[in-house]
């Protein structure tokens, strides 16, 4: 979803929200992993997500975290956040950043749940 830039922290202030929603016709039950990259990040940016737990989340490189929802229940319609926010240094001299993120390994346990209550 995208976010907002302003002013503050180190220089700017970035926040996003990555949504991840369950647009099929059955439940999912599982695990949801999410890669959130920061593809023209400037030196210095500091990239932080929340809320840990349920997310868990780990750095695979400088500009990328691969985070994890061990426990997700997602109905049909259903979503879950992870709420990411870049403070980037002043020099950067921009209020504006692309954040891409991108859903893989979707393993569902359980694929069929009983009926919702």
């Amino acid at each position: 979803m995208p976010g907002t830039c302003l002013a503050g922290g180190l220089g700017f202030l970035c926040d996003y929200v990555v949504r991840v929603t369950n647009t099929g016709s059955a439940p999912y039950v599982g695990p949801v992993v999410v890669n959130d990259k920061l593809p023209a990040a400037p030196v210095g940016a500091v990239m932080t997500l929340a809320p840990q737990p349920p997310w868990l989340c780990l750095a695979i490189s400088p500009t990328e975290r691969q985070c994890t929802h061990n426990a997700a229940v997602l109905w049909p319609g259903d979503s879950v956040d992870l709420f990411v926010n870049v403070d980037l240094p002043a020099a950067f001299g921009a209020c504006h950043l692309d954040n891409t993120a991108d859903v893989c390994c979707l393993l569902s346990a359980f694929p069929i749940l009983p009926a919702r209550p």
